[in-house]
């Protein structure tokens, strides 16, 4: 009797601790920026199977939600000017969805004390449009059930159907690349 992808799965939850990071990079045409993501995260229940010997996780229920709001960029009109643009009224979360992580280095998270390369497949959904990009990842095993990722993708604000804001009466223009940064620390309970 097969067994179905679901009853494959592996039930866990775990906890973004609190020391990680989560952070947009932008540019101007007078500077650069940097929004930090303020929020807490909670615990979350996903669901993982190993495939290829271990190469591979499939993920699922792996939903990162992060308020539009929660993001500090230095100044209040900053702040204002990101919520606009991400149209943070209407759509009040940015979704990171976790789809699954191949290791492309050889090397087993947990069976060395390096970093693993990754090749990491994620939805990404702002002011309700999902993307599913790539993104190269490095994992490390901290303990027993604690994992560090760093990872960073550029996106396109216009892929989004986002306008880059153009502050003080257009003499300022946001470049339309964003670059998301993670560094997180996960801690399976």
């Amino acid at each position: 009797m097969a067994v179905s992808l679901e009853e494959a799965l592996l039930p866990s939850r775990f906890t973004v601790e609190e020391s990680s990071k989560l952070y947009m990079l932008g540019s101007t045409n007078v500077n650069t920026f940097r929004c930090d993501c303020q929020e807490q995260f909670s615990t979350y229940s996903m669901k993982m199977e190993e495939k290829e010997n271990g190469q591979k996780v499939i993920f699922s229920n792996t939903k990162l939600l992060i308020p539009s709001t929660r993001f500090d960029c230095g100044n209040k009109m900053m702040n204002r000017d990101m919520v606009k643009t991400l149209k943070g009224e209407k759509y009040p979360n940015i979704q990171i969805e976790l789809i699954d992580a191949a290791q492309v280095s050889g090397k087993k998270m947990g069976e060395c004390a390096d970093w693993v390369n990754m090749k990491a497949t994620a939805a990404i959904t702002i002011a309700g449009i999902r993307k599913v990009v790539s993104m190269d990842v490095m994992g490390k095993k901290i303990s027993q059930g604690q994992y560090h990722f760093k990872g960073n993708k550029d996106i396109h604000l216009s892929d989004f159907s986002l306008v880059p804001p153009s502050p003080m009466m257009g003499l300022v223009q946001v470049n339309n690349t964003i670059a998301i940064h993670l560094d997180l620390k996960i801690k399976v309970v």
